[in-house]
């Protein structure tokens, strides 16, 4: 063990030498219908909320209340009481994760405690990593591998120590050094052209020459910054709006296939069960959760490669 440096201050010190690991408890990355008010509430943990976009989100705590403009980072502490009003114009995704701090003991936790100094909104470009770390956790918790409770506490450490940095940086602050997403113009409408016509027959070389390419160049510029061909990512995001809609209504797998842009239930399910590992009705029941009410969810608008289910409690 390092020794401990008595100049260092409590939030230098960090989480671990502090005596208190966060522990996961559960998580989810979930997608809100427009208008839901979430409270006022209090809840007995810690909540870590990431907003990948702006909106007119609003998250109310105490006195003070956050316009959720841009993406950003939420923590409640537990006793709070809180509310969310979600833009009436949108869904919202929002990824979470409620943790505990285990301590040495049943010490009270301490005033200089590093949490303490983390404020209750945080834009994300002034705590990037913590944004990987996030979605790090809900795929461990996902997956669960071996250790993977352990391995969640010890991103979450990282990013409660991140987020209490961030706390410190100056209130202009600017984070120019993280990279923009880096893919072409042609190829962000391209997706967003799928994204939108998913149930029709969507034509490659129609989006190529929507981008103004050739066929060809088309192809090859979209298979290096997507990962994969334009026809197998038009198959993966169908699939994964099949997905959502598998989770979030009643509707016949048929039914779901054709919404989707699959014009042959058979065809539908064997390219499931390629890209999930399942079928989709073995999909449905292994991941619906008759907990969730499902007036409040909505599919995604953009599904992307991720490595957990939305709308899908993780960690239980």
């Amino acid at each position: 063990m390092l020794p401990t440096d008595p100049e260092r201050s409590g939030s230098e010190m960090g989480f671990t030498a502090r005596g208190f690991l966060p522990r996961y408890r559960i998580g989810g990355d979930f997608v809100i219908r427009p208008g839901w008010t979430l409270g006022p509430r209090t809840i007995r943990d810690y909540e870590l909320v990431y907003f990948p976009s702006g909106s007119r989100t609003r998250y109310q705590i105490a006195d003070q209340t956050f316009a959720l403009a841009g993406p950003c980072l939420i923590l409640t502490p537990p006793g709070i009481e809180h509310a969310y009003i979600f833009d009436s114009d949108q869904p919202i995704r929002h990824q979470f994760i409620h943790f505990m701090l285990d301590q040495d003991g049943d010490a009270p936790l301490p005033h200089d405690h590093p949490i303490r100094s983390i404020p209750a909104h945080v834009p994300a470009d002034r705590a990037p990593l913590v944004v990987q770390l996030v979605a790090s956790a809900l795929a461990l918790a996902a997956a669960q591998p071996d250790r993977w409770r352990s391995r969640c506490a010890a991103l979450l450490q990282v990013a409660l120590d991140e987020l209490a940095a961030s706390a410190a940086l100056p209130a202009r602050y600017d984070q120019r050094s993280v990279p923009a997403a880096g893919l072409p113009p042609q190829i962000i409408r391209a997706l967003a052209h799928i994204d939108e016509h998913l149930e029709t027959e969507l034509s490659i070389p129609a989006l190529a020459a929507g981008a103004g390419w050739t066929h060809e160049y088309f192809t090859r510029v979209f298979t290096a910054a997507v990962g994969l061909p334009p026809k197998q990512e038009v198959i993966r995001r169908r699939i994964d709006r099949a997905c959502e809609y598998l989770l979030l209504e009643a509707s016949s797998v048929k039914e779901i296939a054709f919404r989707v842009g699959f014009r042959n239930e058979a065809y539908f399910c064997r390219a499931f069960k390629r890209w999930k590992g399942v079928r989709p009705s073995e999909y449905r029941e292994r991941y619906a959760d008759p907990r969730l009410h499902r007036l409040y969810l909505a599919p995604a608008v953009a599904p992307e490669k991720r490595a957990h289910p939305l709308n899908v409690y993780l960690g239980d």
